[in-house]
């Protein structure tokens, strides 16, 4: 992945590519930090929410979710070192709503407000679904 992202950066004069502000992360990004050692909690924790977690569901329902929180603990553990993380962020982008919903049932709703520090631009979604 990192070679192909060298590769544009070559071809396009970095555009898009190369992170020009602080404010903006460029594309390189993603596939920087996925590879970056210090991130490896963060791989198995996303493993273990998706295998564990949300593909365990059918087979046992009280283990998978605490499965599910036991990973979103984790990431949140790491989001707390690495603020900045764009790959957090992109997690909790792509996965908030299905995060919320599928906490609907675990019996521990508190889990909502630890979301709501891990993530707290989607926190109206996990004060709405705490209350389900």
């Amino acid at each position: 992945a990192q070679n192909i992202v060298n590769l544009a950066i070559a071809n396009s004069d970095g555009r898009g590519w190369v992170d020009n502000s602080s404010l903006k992360q460029s594309r390189s990004a993603y596939p920087s930090e996925l590879l970056n050692s210090k991130y490896e909690n963060f791989r198995k924790a996303v493993w273990i929410y998706h295998f564990a977690g949300i593909d365990s569901l059918q087979y046992g329902k009280k283990a998978a979710l605490e499965r599910i929180a036991e990973s979103l603990e984790i990431i949140g553990k790491i989001k707390k070192t690495e603020i900045r993380s764009f790959i957090i962020k992109q997690f909790f982008e792509a996965k908030f709503m299905e995060i919320a919903a599928t906490l609907v049932d675990y019996y521990d709703k508190s889990i909502y407000r630890k979301l709501m520090e891990y993530d707290p631009d989607h926190s109206a979604t996990y004060e709405e679904y705490a209350k389900k």
